[in-house]
C-alpha cells in the first residue's frame, strides 16, 4: 500500500515535472517570438526613420538649390530652402558639411537625371533599327556637353562648388562623382570593352 502511493506520487510528481516543463518550454518559445519581433520591429522602425530623414533632407536640399544663386552654396541657403518648404531654419545641423552637402546633392542628382536621359536614348536606339546610331566619339560627345548644361543655371556661383569640393574632406566625394559619371557615359555609349582601353576611355574622358 505504500509502495504504491510512493509509486503514484513519483509519477505524479514525474507528470507534474513534465506539465512545467512543457509550460516553461512554450514560455520561452512565446518569448523568443516576441523578443525577436521586437528586434525586427526596431530595425524597421530604424530603417523607416532613416528613410524618413533621407527624404527630408532630399526635400531641404532641392528646396535650397533657388537660393543658390544670391546666398551661393552655404549654410544660409539650406536655412532659406528649409524655411520655404516649412521647417525652421535651425534644422540645416542635418547638413554637417554645410554647402558642401548642397553641392554634393546637386552633383548626384544632376548624374542621376543625365544617366536617365542616356538610358532612354539608348533603349530608343535599340528598338528602333531606322535610326542611326552615333558614334561612340560623338555619343560621348553630346554626353558631356548634356552634362554641362546642367550647370548653366549656376554658373554664377560654380566656382565656389568647386572650390567646395576641391577641399581634402570633400575630394573623394568628388572624385567618386566623377568617376560614376564617366563610366556611365562611356556604358551608355556603347563601350562594353573589358581590357586595357576600358580604364584609357575612361581616365582620358576624366582628364577632359
Amino acid at each position: 500500500m505504500a509502495m504504491s502511493s510512493i509509486l503514484l506520487m513519483r509519477k505524479g510528481l514525474s507528470v507534474s515535472g513534465f506539465r512545467s516543463l512543457w509550460t516553461c518550454r512554450a514560455l520561452l518559445a512565446e518569448q523568443n517570438e516576441y523578443v525577436n519581433a521586437q528586434q525586427a520591429n526596431q530595425e524597421h522602425n530604424k530603417e523607416s526613420d532613416e528613410e524618413y530623414e533621407k527624404n527630408i533632407k532630399s526635400k531641404i536640399l532641392d528646396a535650397s538649390l533657388k537660393y543658390v544663386h544670391d546666398l551661393g552654396w552655404s549654410q544660409q541657403a539650406i536655412s532659406a530652402g528649409a524655411e520655404s518648404i516649412g521647417y525652421p531654419g535651425i534644422i540645416h545641423g542635418l547638413f554637417p558639411n554645410r554647402g558642401a552637402d548642397l553641392v554634393q546633392y546637386f552633383y548626384l542628382t544632376c548624374n542621376k537625371e543625365l544617366n536617365k536621359i542616356l538610358k532612354e536614348q539608348s533603349d530608343a536606339i535599340e528598338g528602333n533599327s531606322n535610326l542611326e546610331k552615333k558614334t561612340l566619339e560623338l555619343q560621348v560627345r553630346d554626353a558631356v556637353e548634356t552634362r554641362l548644361r546642367m550647370v548653366i543655371p549656376y554658373k554664377k556661383t560654380w566656382p565656389q562648388a568647386l572650390a567646395l569640393m576641391s577641399l581634402p574632406p570633400n575630394a573623394p566625394k568628388s572624385l567618386a562623382n566623377l568617376l560614376t559619371l564617366v563610366d556611365d557615359i562611356c556604358y551608355y555609349a556603347g563601350d562594353r570593352s573589358v581590357d586595357i582601353n576600358w580604364y584609357t576611355r575612361r581616365v582620358v574622358l576624366a582628364g577632359e
